[in-house]
C-alpha cells in the first residue's frame, strides 16, 4: 500500500475522532477506557428527526437541478439536526452539509452563518418506510461545481430509511455530529512520531512528519492541509467528514457507510459508497476502528501500516466531543 494511503487512513481517523463528545473534560490526555459497558450519553435533542431519503436516479422520475445536469441522490437528516445532501455530478458522488431544523413535517434548511437554503417538506405519515412524497426546494452550493438549486415541479416519490441500525446504547452513544478536541500520532519504523494536537488540524501531522524523513511528495502534502470540521454518524449508517481546507477555509463534505463489525467491543467498519471518492482521499475500504466511549464523549483509534518509499507502523487517536 502506497504511503498515500496511510495518509489518507490517518485523515480519516482524524476525522473519526472527532467523536469525543464532552463539556470541559481535561485535554492533558486521553480520557479513560474500559466502561463501555456502562456509557450512556444524552441522547442529542433532535434524534426524532432523522431520517433518510433516497432518490431514483436512474429514470425521468429523477429529481434533477435546474440545468437537469445534476441528479439529487439522497438526504441524510441526522440525530444531532444536520441535513447531509448527496449529489451525482459527471458521474461523481459529492456531498453538502446544512443545518436542519423539523417543525410540522418540514425542514428548514440553513448553513452556518444562518442563511436560509431551502427546504424540504414530507407530505406522507412519518410512519411509512416507503413511497413517502417530498416537495423539495432548496439551492445549495457544491465545491468545485458552484451554486444548484433544486424545485421539482411535483413532489418526489422516494424510499425513506429510518434507523436501520439497531437502536442499541452504543449506537444511541455514537449517532451525532461530533467535533474533534484532540488528536494523537505515532509513527514507529522509518519515520519515528509521536505528537499530539488540540485541534482537527492535519497539516501539523504532515509538517512534522516531513521533518522525521517522511518523505512526502508535494500532492500528498496539499491533501492534507485541512482541519475536521464536523463528523456525523446516522443510524441510516452515513458516516460524514465536514472539514475546510486551511489555504482557503472552503468548507467540503466526504461521506462513506459505517456499520458496527463487533458492537460488543466497539468496533466500526467503514465502507466506501457507490460512486464516492471518500475511499481514495481518506480511507480504505473495510478500514476497522475501535471506539472507546467515556462520560464525556469517544475516543477513535486506527492502526495501519504503511508501506513505500519509508515503511512504517502508524496508530492514529481522535479525542471528540
Amino acid at each position: 500500500m502506497k504511503k498515500i494511503l496511510f495518509l489518507y487512513a490517518m485523515a480519516a481517523c482524524v476525522a473519526i475522532s472527532i467523536v469525543s463528545c464532552g463539556a470541559d473534560d481535561d485535554n492533558s490526555g486521553l480520557p479513560p477506557t474500559g466502561t463501555v459497558s456502562t456509557i450512556k450519553l444524552p441522547e442529542p435533542a433532535t434524534a426524532s428527526q432523522a431520517a433518510a431519503y433516497v432518490f431514483e436516479t436512474t429514470t425521468d422520475n429523477a429529481v434533477k437541478s435546474e440545468t437537469g445536469d445534476v441528479l439529487l441522490k439522497g438526504i441524510n437528516f441526522t440525530e444531532s439536526g444536520k441535513a447531509i445532501i448527496e449529489i451525482l455530478a459527471n458521474g461523481s458522488a459529492k456531498f453538502v452539509t446544512y443545518n436542519a431544523t423539523l417543525s410540522n413535517g418540514e425542514y428548514t434548511l440553513t448553513d452556518d452563518n444562518g442563511n436560509k437554503i431551502g427546504t424540504v417538506t414530507e407530505t406522507t405519515s412519518r410512519g411509512s418506510s416507503t413511497g413517502a412524497d417530498l416537495n423539495i426546494e432548496i439551492t445549495i452550493t457544491v465545491p468545485g461545481i458552484g451554486v444548484i438549486t433544486f424545485h421539482p415541479e411535483s413532489p418526489a416519490t422516494v424510499q425513506k430509511l429510518v434507523e436501520t441500525i439497531a437502536a442499541t446504547n452504543a449506537t444511541t452513544n455514537i449517532c451525532r455530529t461530533w467535533t474533534v478536541v484532540q488528536m494523537n500520532i505515532t509513527l514507529d519504523g522509518d519515520v519515528d512520531l509521536a505528537m499530539t494536537e488540540n485541534s482537527g488540524n492535519l497539516k501539523r501531522f504532515a509538517d512534522e512528519a516531513q521533518k522525521q524523513g517522511a518523505d512526502l511528495t508535494d500532492d500528498e502534502l496539499a491533501e492534507l492541509n485541512k482541519t475536521f470540521k464536523g463528523i456525523s454518524l446516522d443510524k441510516n449508517g452515513l458516516f460524514s467528514i465536514e472539514y475546510y481546507e486551511n489555504s482557503d477555509k472552503s468548507i467540503s463534505s466526504q461521506a462513506c457507510s459505517w456499520s458496527w463489525t463487533d458492537e460488543a467491543a466497539q468496533k466500526l467498519q467503514l465502507k466506501m459508497r457507490d460512486g464516492s471518492d471518500f475511499g481514495n482521499k481518506f480511507l480504505t475500504d473495510n478500514t476497522t476502528i475501535r471506539a472507546d466511549f467515556n462520560p464525556n464523549g469517544v475516543t477513535f483509534t486506527l492502526n495501519t501500516d504503511i508501506k513505500g518509499s519509508k515503511n512504517y507502523k502508524a496508530t492514529l487517536t481522535i479525542v471528540l466531543r
